[in-house]
């Protein structure tokens, strides 16, 4: 016990470290928010050092209001280690976490959305996606949960769709489960196999584009809530 409360306080001293507050400390109107940070002057400009933390409030037609938060670190201008950024309306929530280095997407990213039946929102009940990332693509193994259903596939080194990709069926009453078969970012086999007669049959690939499409439409504008120091997951 004493051991483990020992290792955690020396990996917060260590981040701590790493990242430095700068020698000065703003707190105020931030573009179309408010946001407090810290930063070192430089000949150039302000290079953004420590902590930061923004919130910003609007009005949707669809949503009512809106509150976006975004909070994590920079190093000499860079987002740097954990960032966690969060829109929520009514009967929405939607959650990213991602790590960064020099600015780029390297460690775990992981998303969650909550969003009640009956709002004008996208994809009601809960969606999650967990994978890795390196230099700004993902480079992994990736879980995704959608609402009952369960998606498992891979990435390369390189971020392309490697390996065996499967979906398997919903709570709705899809008795397919989808298979596809990819090389390197090269579909080799794809087809849904009905559990109901134990049939094959082949099928246009569709898998790996969903998990694209979802990205790009629920995580990317997270990560674009603030785009300083840092460029968006690359699929």
């Amino acid at each position: 016990m004493l051991y483990s409360l020992i290792r955690r306080l020396s990996a917060s001293l260590t981040v701590s470290r790493a990242v430095p507050n700068g020698s000065h400390r703003y707190r105020g109107r931030y573009h179309d928010g408010r946001a407090e940070y810290y930063y070192d002057e430089a000949a150039d400009g302000r290079i953004y050092n420590g902590t930061f933390k923004f919130t910003r409030k609007y009005a949707d037609i669809a949503l009512g209001k809106v509150v976006e938060t975004a909070s994590g670190c920079f190093a000499s201008g860079k987002k740097e280690g954990k960032w966690t950024f969060v829109r929520k309306a009514y009967g929405i929530k939607r959650e990213l976490t991602a790590e960064y280095a020099g600015g780029k997407l390297t460690g775990p990213y992981s998303y969650k959305s909550i969003c009640s039946s009956g709002t004008a929102a996208f994809n009601t009940g809960v969606t999650k996606i967990r994978m890795r990332a390196e230099d700004n693509h993902p480079v992994s193994d990736i879980e995704c949960d959608l609402d009952g259903e369960r998606l498992t596939g891979e990435y390369d080194a390189e971020g392309r769709p490697d390996g065996n990709w499967t979906l398997l069926p919903a709570k709705h009453g899809d008795t397919n489960t989808y298979h596809e078969d990819w090389e390197h970012g090269v579909c080799t086999s794809s087809y849904a196999y009905d559990n109901s007669v134990g049939r094959k049959s082949e099928t246009k690939h569709f898998i790996t584009d969903l998990v694209a499409s979802l990205v790009r439409r629920d995580c990317t504008p997270l990560e674009k809530i603030i785009t300083k120091g840092s460029s968006t997951l690359t699929l």
